[in-house]
């Protein structure tokens, strides 16, 4: 007879880190959109962007960023800091389970990068070095 599987959720802990959640939650993003985290997460973190994205938004009541414009920030950051990233990994085999594999994946980008950039940027790179085969495709086409 075979086993079922045990299909239960499981909820975070009460205590659990907030950007390991983040990281997590960013985890089953697919990978277009991982990346248009990364790039408004960039493009939101340079004061001169920040300031101007403001003084639309105060003048014009709004701010639009492309999705294909933010995917494409994300894409340079990703190739920007891959390297370091291979650098950093330590060969261990990726785990399957998520938080788990957020440990590992966001000590290496610490490791890479040390914890010099936005906590956001950071997140998602730690991500994209989790699904490094998948940001590596679409990101070679743009």
């Amino acid at each position: 007879m075979l086993e079922q599987p045990n299909v239960t959720f499981d909820l975070p802990e009460l205590d659990a880190d907030p950007v390991s959640e983040a990281g997590v939650v960013l985890m089953g993003l697919d990978a277009r959109r991982l990346l248009a985290v990364l790039g408004t997460a960039t493009l939101t973190a340079q004061p001169c962007t920040a300031v101007l994205l403001v003084d639309k938004a105060w003048h014009q009541g709004v701010v639009h960023i492309p999705f294909d414009e933010a995917v494409a920030a994300g894409a340079a950051q990703w190739r920007k800091h891959r390297a370091a990233l291979a650098a950093a990994d330590d060969g261990v085999p990726r785990s399957g389970g998520p938080r788990e594999a957020w440990v590992r994946m966001y000590g290496t980008a610490v490791r890479a990068l040390g914890e010099r950039m936005a906590p956001t940027e950071l997140t998602c790179l730690a991500v994209g070095w989790y699904r490094r085969e998948e940001l590596d495709e679409v990101t070679h086409g743009l």
